[in-house]
């Protein structure tokens, strides 16, 4: 049973785009697999389409969008991995099944 709330992505309907709320503003995002590199990559976009950034790769443990200040970027820290095996990697196999993009939404003490 996961601790943390996370975002469901269907990885055999990929490229899929979907609108999620982080807190109290909807963004796009969208989700696409490049099947040459085995990688899963990440957009981010406004409600209303704009960009914010686009085909972040998804590294396991690693939170989305550390790396960018654009003040659109959500609050929330969406980190992709498997809470039961930190050292599990992202692949097609995993992802969606054992790691997933977690919402770290629990707090220090694990609840």
């Amino acid at each position: 049973m996961t601790k943390r709330s996370y975002i469901p992505v269907n990885k055999n309907g990929l490229p899929e785009m979907f609108e999620f709320p982080f807190g109290n503003l909807t963004y796009i995002l969208g989700i696409d697999y490049l099947i040459s590199e085995d990688i899963f990559t990440v957009d981010l976009k406004t409600a209303a389409g704009e960009p914010i950034v686009l085909g972040e790769r998804l590294v396991a443990n690693q939170p989305l969008w550390s790396d960018f200040t654009d003040s659109r970027i959500p609050s929330v820290t969406v980190v992709p991995m498997n809470e039961a095996d930190p050292n599990e990697d992202i692949t097609f196999e995993t992802f969606g099944d054992t790691v997933q993009l977690f919402i770290d939404d629990v707090g220090p003490d694990g609840g």
